[in-house]
């Protein structure tokens, strides 16, 4: 069961043990139990650390063009025996992934989202958007923390999914990480567009002046199409605010660009924030708390899983309209809009994305030679035990639900529920 959902839940458990011997174990027994199994697939917590080249290094084997790497903090430590040295950061992405970036939006929205096992990590990603406004994901890194590692996984990105030619729009928060890797200059490569995520934007309001008003004429502000509606929204928006607020938009206006549609140029593709990032975070929630070496491992068969699921929707929309122009909804729209006088000078095109080759088990892998890492020990929690399950709610939990769906996306959201669905199957 574990391996097969490593999300898999200690009650779902529970009563699949129930179902065929008749007999309902106790919670901790369960929990145990479940803890052995992950310890049997991907090691325990330490060791975790240590295989995980060797699956990226299976993956990359089955799948050529997988784009891999780990980076040391340039120390070793014993460990049964041996000196290893202790990881970093890994970073992995996909051919597949890279492949279908190629026919979807020049926009990538970022995310990082904390790990909630024994050590404190995070897990960084990438994530494209396609015609149909579904979710394409594109890279993986585990790290230290969302600090300095934000420009290290961006140049990665850049590197081997962007590619030299082309220029995009990277949608994120507003973590100081980011916005030093924005920054940074890459030979022979575009330079960045950053964009803010309007949501995070709008938390920055309501930690000043908490309002549902403020908050609601806020999102027409940010979603005004030109700049004589935003002026008139502005104004009223003013007549809002308390002092404190005031001043801090004030502050904002010199980068509008980065947080109001009405001065983009169209860079964002009227994508407003960065839930299609926060889809996945959800769809991890559980894996977040496995060793290293699983997560890796679930994300190759969960982006498998749902390149297959699109391909299959994909092939049954085909079927449904034989001998006709090949065109997604969302296209569909945007042509009749537009006229059959400029449809006629557009093409499509078919995107066959490449088969996912299965990694089998660790029997089949490849001989790997490469060192067998370590984690950090300053990295490990003090506290042990189950951890106790809360909900830290902050700004952004607070304002969310208020005001119109202006965008399409509801309360800054994208409506997330299509592409959930999807990557849940």
């Amino acid at each position: 069961m574990v391996h097969a959902d490593p999300d898999v839940s200690v009650a779902a458990i529970i009563e699949a043990i129930h179902g065929f011997t008749n007999y309902r174990v106790k919670y901790g027994k369960a929990w145990r139990a479940k803890q052995h199994a992950i310890a049997m697939l991907w090691g325990d917590w330490k060791e975790a650390y240590g295989r995980v080249p060797k699956i990226l290094n299976a993956i990359a084997h089955f799948n050529p063009r997988t784009k891999w790497c780990i980076h040391s903090i340039g120390r070793q430590e014993m460990h049964k025996g041996s000196m290893r040295p202790v990881m970093k950061r890994a970073y992995w992405c996909f051919p597949q992934c890279v492949e279908a970036f190629k026919h979807c939006k020049p926009v990538i929205s970022v995310d990082g989202t904390f790990l909630t096992g024994k050590y404190r990590w995070a897990l960084l990603i990438a994530t494209g958007m396609d015609g149909e406004d579904r979710l394409i994901l594109l890279a993986f890194s585990l790290v230290e923390g969302e600090n300095d590692s934000w420009s290290w996984f961006l140049h990665l990105v850049r590197r081997d999914v962007v590619g030299q030619d082309r220029k995009v729009c990277i949608i994120s928060d507003r973590h100081q990480g980011i916005f030093n890797a924005v920054e940074d200059h890459m030979e022979g490569y575009h330079p960045i567009v950053h964009r803010w995520c309007m949501r995070h934007f709008a938390a920055n309001i309501w930690q000043r002046q908490k309002g549902k008003k403020v908050i609601k004429q806020l999102k027409l502000l940010c979603a005004s199409k030109t700049e004589k509606t935003f002026a008139i929204r502005l104004t009223k928006l003013k007549g809002m605010m308390n002092e404190e607020a005031t001043e801090w938009l004030e502050d904002q206006m010199e980068n509008k660009s980065k947080w109001a549609l009405a001065f983009d140029d169209g860079c964002r593709y009227g994508i407003c924030n960065t839930n299609i990032s926060e889809v996945l975070n959800k769809v991890l929630k559980g894996v977040r708390a496995m060793p290293v070496s699983a997560i890796v491992e679930y994300t190759f068969y969960k982006v498998n899983s749902y390149f297959m699921h699109r391909w299959e929707k994909a092939n049954q929309q085909i079927a449904s309209r034989p001998n006709q122009d090949l065109w997604g909804k969302g296209a569909m729209k945007l042509l009749t809009k537009a006229g059959k006088a400029a449809a006629a000078g557009m093409s499509a095109e078919l995107f066959d994305p490449t088969t996912f080759e299965p990694i089998l088990d660790p029997s089949h892998w490849p001989e790997y030679n490469g060192p067998e890492y370590i984690p950090d020990r300053s990295k490990l929690k003090d506290k042990v035990g189950r951890r106790k399950k809360k909900w830290l709610r902050n700004e952004m939990d607070q304002f969310s639900g208020y005001g119109d769906d202006i965008y399409g996306y509801g309360d800054f959201n994208q409506d997330s529920s299509k592409d959930v669905a999807v990557m849940q199957t």
